[in-house]
């Protein structure tokens, strides 16, 4: 392959997933909760929690691998929330949409948190950038958030392109990104490779018409990834030896 760009997906891919989501978003939902339970609500704080943390995606302290934390925005996991405990929330969707998102960006602003990386990806990025290629990005996460992980990783100086949820752009698995991405370097789609961790990374590369690996390092397994990845690798390092 004749390969001038990739595009990474961030959580799962570049940085460790569940550690990082499951200690943002608990506090998430703990402020939702103190937010929206009364003493007269038929639920306890811990059955509430239990409740939007399971619609989130998180069972036993661990994502499910097609859960909204995997690949949704937080707009859309606001909406999967309220749709599931409307009954509670005393503001309209769109206003539950931008508390969700706030409490985020709060968690991310406020709490101390490591980014651990998948594997060497200072390493990767630097061959990438000897032979050329371009790097972009294409996350679901706000830019506020993306750019503090990849800065707290060192790699942030790395992306030719920073896709992710700003409101000008649809998310994956729509092409809105990865056309952006192209445009901006002259790349033609087959000279591009989309890793991803999760199935709606490779649909998301289906759509863009590009070469698809799916990484192991994240939250899914192989049997997931067979015959929708084109590569299934053990992490983003080892694309050193597709391209």
């Amino acid at each position: 392959m004749a390969i001038r760009g990739i595009m990474f997906d961030k959580d799962g891919t570049l940085l460790d997933f569940n550690r990082l989501w499951i200690d943002i978003t608990n506090i998430v939902v703990a402020n939702i909760c103190d937010r929206y339970l009364s003493s007269e609500s038929i639920y306890s704080v811990d059955m509430l929690t239990q409740r939007i943390k399971t619609e989130l995606g998180i069972n036993n302290e661990e994502i499910r691998y097609d859960s909204p934390l995997a690949y949704m925005t937080y707009k859309e996991m606001a909406g999967v929330v309220y749709d599931n405990i409307s009954e509670l929330i005393t503001d309209t969707k769109e206003q539950f949409e931008q508390i969700f998102e706030q409490e985020y960006n709060r968690a991310f602003s406020t709490m101390e948190f490591d980014c651990i990386p998948t594997c060497n990806i200072i390493h990767l990025f630097d061959i990438l950038k000897d032979r050329n290629i371009r790097i972009g990005l294409a996350t679901a996460d706000n830019k506020n958030n993306t750019e503090k992980c990849l800065k707290k990783m060192h790699i942030y100086e790395y992306f030719d392109y920073i896709g992710c949820d700003d409101s000008t752009v649809r998310p994956k698995p729509c092409a809105d990104m990865f056309d952006i991405f192209c445009e901006k370097y002259n790349l033609k789609s087959d000279e591009v490779i989309i890793c991803g961790d999760t199935v709606n990374d490779m649909i998301f590369a289906g759509n863009c018409k590009a070469h698809s690996a799916g990484v192991l390092c994240g939250l899914t397994e192989y049997e997931d990834m067979c015959g929708k990845a084109e590569y299934i690798i053990d992490n983003p390092e080892k694309l050193i030896d597709i391209i």
